[in-house]
């Protein structure tokens, strides 16, 4: 059967250790269908996998690697030769397919405006089909699945697919470690170059600006981090054309800027 957990977005906070034992005993308790999603960074996200599989001997643990964008996801896990056996379903890369999606709205010369709204055109196929066929991942597969998305994608399925989450059986939070985050943070910092920037496709320039959007994120992350990284934000923005945003991303980073004695 299911399991119906409190709502974890209003628990109290927890650690990364305390987060990580509460999901393992909720990956022990569910017995067939649950969804679960797990916000982290891909790096973290690795860890975690292998974690859980030294941690539950008793079920069969496996992972679904997206390495691209998809439409159908029910398709591809009913495919899947063994998923018969299938307790535990690990899911990486779905928010690839956000990405792609966001690229072809650019190239069908749709405006910021409907670009960044959350209307029904805003829906990527993948997320319309999870929607849709919520009751027919229930009804079809004795499996938990868990989904590994960084903070972005978990609010597209908050927004845009609220029907398939809303059934999910819990949420969790691992944030990026503190030196982690400052040496990646860091590095794109120093990597930034406008002339780079207009030289990348939409898709590429996307993926860019959703990476420093999570990092901006991070509970962890320095005010300086912060403010180099959105005036990162403000040149991808200007380097699309999309200047309100842009001098947004500029207000933000001088609200952020450590000031000078």
């Amino acid at each position: 059967m299911g399991l119906n957990l409190t709502n974890w977005d209003n628990d109290l906070e927890l650690s990364g250790d305390e987060e990580y034992e509460v999901l393992v005993r909720t990956l022990n308790f569910i017995e067939g269908f649950g969804l679960l999603f797990i916000r982290c960074s891909p790096a973290e996200g690795e860890r975690i996998i292998t974690q859980v599989k030294e941690d539950i001997k008793d079920k069969n643990i496996e992972v679904l690697r997206l390495d691209k964008s998809v439409n159908d996801l029910y398709e591809i896990i009913n495919g899947l030769n063994n998923r018969e056996n299938i307790k535990i379903l690990f899911i990486t890369g779905l928010h690839l397919s956000f990405y792609e999606y966001e690229e072809c709205k650019v190239l069908a010369g749709w405006n910021s405006k409907d670009i960044y709204s959350y209307s029904w055109k805003g829906v990527p196929p993948v997320l319309i089909n999870l929607n849709q066929q919520r009751e027919s991942f229930r009804d079809s597969f004795n499996i938990c699945f868990v989904f590994l998305l960084p903070q972005f994608a978990i609010k597209y399925f908050i927004q845009r697919a609220p029907d398939f989450f809303d059934w999910r059986s819990g949420m969790f939070e691992f944030s990026i470690d503190p030196e982690m985050l400052k040496q990646e943070s860091s590095r794109i910092s120093a990597s930034g170059d406008y002339e780079k920037y207009i030289t990348l496709t939409a898709e590429e320039r996307n993926k860019q600006i959703i990476i420093i959007q999570y990092l901006i994120a991070e509970k962890n992350q320095t005010t300086s981090l912060k403010s180099e990284l959105l005036y990162e934000l403000g040149s991808l923005y200007y380097s699309e054309q999309n200047y309100d945003r842009a001098i947004a991303s500029y207000d933000q980073a001088l609200k952020f800027k450590p000031s000078v004695s």
